[in-house]
């Protein structure tokens, strides 16, 4: 796990003091090594410049130094993630007369890279965002994971020169002083949805783009232009006659854990002490030649704390178990430090940031974790709510549509009587939306999960564009559709969950708030390999009975008492709806009252006063993640000097 920046295309001294300052900037990706690579072609000033941050986790001596060249062709390379089936890889190349210098995954890449050409990131199983220069077609190929995983952004700077600028934080690129600090406004408008930029390739920053998960991407040195975009991966979908077994998915997932494992450094686990967590716990538990180290958040707000459970299967399992209680008052001494972490705004992330921190306190440089599991097996609400509100809506689409639009302005008008201008956002507050969705299986996940009504989010921001769709924009509207043709339900809404939840908010806040600490975080839930293999499931087998993802408890069951997931889901989210309302109040309300920043990136700072003010008095309907979504956004806006105009 690391950091990687660079350019290509026109780059100067003054490009390359900027790249070596990015490369600064990102060392908290990588406390255990630096490194930046130049190349000139025979233009003046054409060519390319890697940088690299190294935190150290396979083979920890100088061999695994980047940028890393292939002495026999040329090529160079900048790499951040694991490849966690390297040595069947290394093995296979060796026997085609392949030979290696080093015992590293990096020199992996650059030998298969040469040998099979660009089709060879179709063997890669891991976690991985890299740039790779081909010394013989002077053009370097950018690869991202399947699953977004691993993070990549891009600027193209066009002015009289053209340059492509990369790094893996969009902050790195904005702090280089070449990107304007003008805000997105179709991305705010998605994020007023979601809490979070959901987006194929756009983010918050007007010009900062990212590279889909699943893609690689050629870019000309000699001319900084993107010369192609390719799609390498995409979902798996089941078929009609299942090709999977419970035991099959079962020995996929023993694999995934001992590559998982794979590490020169300590390890430890993240331990919630529920389905997911627990399983990928007790097969590492089992597969151990040394103790295992398991670690959960704890809180003194009963309701948030998972403690006691998580401490029946450290005890089931006999691991090493701590735990790390979070009072209000350690959460606001290093709150600066948490928020600081988060690379795009999100009302997620803090949480992982102050899991990372105290495992990485503890002498841990690689945690896993069970992210996944509610996606690919059904766990959540969303499972048995959007298949309710999809088939209401297929009833409503046989309603004329002036009669639909009629009944839903109607219901706005009753909610804005009942309770004024901040009426409830959750449930029956969204019927006016629910009835416009009108089946749409996409319509009706995003409204599930939107943070605000659209009525009162036209209200909240004057940002409207014909490009955003559910909250989402047409590009990636249209991926989310073919995700989801020719699927079950319940297979769509997995899809969803893994499109939107998954990609674009859970592993680029993971990754942003785990490398603040200099912790690699491991997902083994989403190895491509197992995911499918969970897609060949019957979906009997895969999502009954609803809510319980039986495959996974069975998996534990082996070596955990089942009883012990016999309760309530909960998941793993910090008392925030508490301490909004006590010592975080006075940092809310000062940013949610000052109209100038409000008004610089669009937002209605009359309205958002009321809307603090009715979650203030617990009016039904406003929720904490309303008010911490806002408050985040704003207190990101100011502090990193960004605005719409």
């Amino acid at each position: 796990m690391c950091g990687i920046v660079g350019a290509i295309g026109f780059v100067d001294n003054f490009i390359s003091e900027k790249i070596h300052l990015m490369n600064e900037l990102q060392k908290h990706r990588g406390p255990d090594g630096e490194g930046v690579w130049e190349h000139k072609l025979t233009q003046k000033n054409q060519g390319v410049i890697f940088g690299h941050r190294r935190l150290a986790i396979i083979d920890l001596s100088q061999d695994g130094h980047q940028p890393m060249i292939d002495v026999v062709s040329g090529n160079a390379i900048t790499f951040n993630g694991e490849i966690y089936n390297y040595r069947s890889l290394r093995d296979e190349l060796v026997a085609q007369g392949e030979s290696f210098k080093t015992k590293t995954d990096t020199e992996v890449l650059l030998v298969a890279y040469r040998h099979w050409g660009e089709s060879f990131v179709g063997k890669l199983r891991g976690m991985f965002a890299f740039a790779l220069w081909d010394a013989s077609k002077d053009e370097v190929i950018f690869c991202r994971d399947r699953l977004g995983i691993k993070p990549l952004y891009y600027y193209e700077k066009q002015d009289q020169n053209r340059t492509l600028l990369f790094s893996s934080e969009l902050r790195t690129l904005l702090k280089s002083g070449l990107v304007p600090r003008k805000l997105n406004p179709e991305s705010m408008q998605s994020y007023l949805w979601n809490g979070f930029v959901a987006s194929k390739e756009s983010t918050i920053i007007k010009d900062i783009k990212t590279l889909s998960p699943g893609f690689s991407m050629r870019v000309s040195a000699s001319s900084g232009e993107i010369i192609s975009k390719y799609k390498f991966w995409s979902l798996p979908k089941s078929s009609s006659s299942p090709q999977s077994t419970v035991s099959r998915v079962s020995t996929v997932f023993e694999e995934t854990m001992q590559l998982h494992m794979l590490s020169d450094v300590s390890l430890g686990i993240f331990l919630s002490g529920g389905v997911d967590s627990s399983a990928v716990a007790a097969v590492a538990k089992s597969q151990a030649d040394t103790q295992v180290s398991t670690y959960n958040l704890s809180f003194d707000e009963a309701l948030f704390d998972e403690a006691k459970y998580a401490r029946q299967v450290a005890q089931s399992l006999g691991t090493d178990h701590h735990e790390i209680k979070l009072t209000q008052s350690d959460f606001n001494q290093n709150f600066t430090a948490a928020f600081e972490s988060i690379d795009q705004p999100t009302f997620d992330g803090i949480n992982t940031f102050f899991i990372s921190k105290a495992i990485k306190d503890a002498g841990i440089t690689v945690a896993l974790a069970g992210t996944g599991g509610d996606e690919l097996f059904g766990g959540y609400s969303s499972f048995r709510e959007v298949p309710k509100i999809t088939q209401v809506g297929n009833i409503i689409n046989h309603v004329p549509e002036c009669l639909a639009n009629l009944t839903a302005g109607a219901w706005n008008k009753i909610m804005e009587l009942k309770y004024g201008s901040v009426p409830p956002q959750t449930r029956w507050g969204k019927l006016a939306d629910l009835i416009r969705v009108k089946g749409n299986t996409i319509g009706a996940y995003q409204t599930s999960y939107s943070l605000f009504t659209s009525e009162f989010q036209n209200k909240l921001s004057a940002q409207k564009s014909e490009n955003i769709k559910f909250g989402v924009d047409k590009a990636l509207y249209a991926t989310l559709s073919e995700d989801i043709v020719n699927c079950s339900t319940l297979e769509s809404i997995s899809n969803l969950e893994l499109n939107m939840f998954i990609e674009q908010r859970l592993m680029r806040d993971t990754d942003a708030a785990s490398m603040a600490t200099s912790l690699e975080v491991r997902v083994p839930l989403l190895d491509h390999v197992f995911i499918e293999s969970v897609a060949g499931l019957s979906p009997e087998t895969r999502y009954q009975p609803l809510g319980k993802k039986q495959v996974l408890r069975d998996l534990a069951a082996r070596y955990i008492n089942p009883d012990i997931f016999e309760r309530p889901k909960s998941g793993f989210v910090l008392p925030l709806d508490v301490w909004c309302k006590s010592s975080m109040e006075e940092k809310i309300s000062e940013l949610f009252n000052d109209k100038d920043l409000c008004s610089s990136i669009g937002l209605n700072s009359s309205l958002l006063y009321e809307l603090l003010v009715a979650f203030k008095r617990n009016q039904a309907g406003i929720y904490w993640t309303r008010i911490w979504s806002i408050y985040i956004l704003l207190a990101w806006c100011k502090k990193n000097q960004v605005s719409l105009y």
